[in-house]
């Protein structure tokens, strides 16, 4: 593996917000290259909003501000395409456990339809929290999800024909080991919410899984966790049933992390190789599988310099990966990787 191209997103110096977080990538049906992410005065601020840029030959035009709704935070984009066109899911609410997903849709990456907010159950936001849906190979939409409540953190998968209408599949977690009672049970949801566990840390668990499709309908999540390394869950029906999420010996520095399927039992993750809770979010590793995630080899490092270089988005075409990442709050890098 090899960098071919590294760039920011917005220009050096540039005006259009204080600070910026949470990329995403996707190429349109007519093969244009999109980048999302929210920006503002900073993460949770009543000003932050969605933002856009497209490549355009050996650059990217200047970004574009989306807004759903003036004063109320907004979060975590995700673009999808699907149906010829392409989706923008992110979130709005005033802050994470409140949050509600939203979606607009677009043909060319650069005019969007009127956001609409997607049908919830309770509190829950439905949709992708983070990273990119997959395409099952049976036609149906795959995506990874999660909630953060008051002490206690899960993943759980929503399944859609076309994107907006989705049901939800829970992923277990025992949170025994920390807080001595298991609430990962799914009971009704009250587990997610209830405010009095004695915990050993603020949140425990895991969120915003990453996902790829490997043969027979089998489906595998990565997730970030509190616990130092990265968690694991498998599903053997196309993502209706899932085992509970077991750690993995892949460091985890409780940040994003996002791996993409590349042909045959291949698969690539982004992530901070880093073992603490709340650890450095440096180094930026690029990692390989060869047996469909069951072992990693790690093939390049993107970012090594202290600094903030965080919540990757990973995509595949061509033969060629796509990547961007938070880079120190102040922009988003792109990266384009060949074999």
């Amino acid at each position: 593996m090899r960098i071919i191209e590294k760039m920011t997103v917005c220009p050096e110096n540039h005006t259009f917000f204080k600070g910026c977080h949470a990329s995403t990538l996707e190429f349109t049906p007519g093969g244009a290259l999109v980048c999302a992410f929210f920006g503002g005065e900073g993460e949770g601020k009543p000003d932050c909003a969605i933002w856009t840029a497209i490549r355009d030959g050996d650059g990217w035009l200047p970004p574009q501000r989306l807004v759903a709704a003036e004063g109320v935070p907004h979060w975590n984009p995700v673009l999808f395409s699907h149906g010829g066109e392409t989706l923008l899911y992110f979130k709005v609410g005033p802050d994470v456990p409140s949050w509600q997903t939203w979606y607009t849709r677009s043909a060319d990456g650069m005019q969007w339809s009127e956001p609409l907010l997607i049908p919830s159950e309770g509190v829950l936001p439905r949709g992708p929290v983070k990273n990119k849906p997959i395409h099952l190979a049976d036609g149906r939409i795959c995506a990874p999800s999660s909630v953060e409540g008051g002490h206690v953190w899960d993943c759980f998968i929503d399944l859609s024909g076309d994107g907006v209408n989705w049901t939800l599949h829970p992923v277990p977690f025992d949170h025994t080991p920390v807080h001595g009672v298991n609430s990962g049970g799914w009971e009704g949801m009250t587990a997610l919410w209830e405010p009095n566990l004695s915990v050993a840390a603020k949140w425990d668990g895991v969120i915003q899984p990453t996902l790829w499709e490997y043969p027979d309908g089998h489906v595998r999540a990565l997730m970030r966790s509190t616990r130092g390394v990265v968690f694991r869950s498998d599903s053997p029906d196309g993502g209706v049933t899932w085992r509970e999420a077991y750690a993995t010996d892949i460091p985890n520095n409780n940040a994003g992390l996002d791996a993409v399927h590349i042909g045959g039992g291949r698969v690539a993750l982004l992530y901070n190789p880093v073992g603490d809770n709340w650890g450095a979010r440096t180094p930026l590793t690029l990692a390989i599988s060869d047996d469909n995630g069951a072992n990693w080899i790690k093939a390049l490092n993107l970012e090594t310099a202290p600094g903030e270089y965080s919540y990757p988005a990973i995509i595949y075409r061509g033969g060629e990966l796509h990547c961007s990442y938070t880079f120190n709050r102040v922009n988003i890098m792109y990266a384009r990787i060949g074999e």
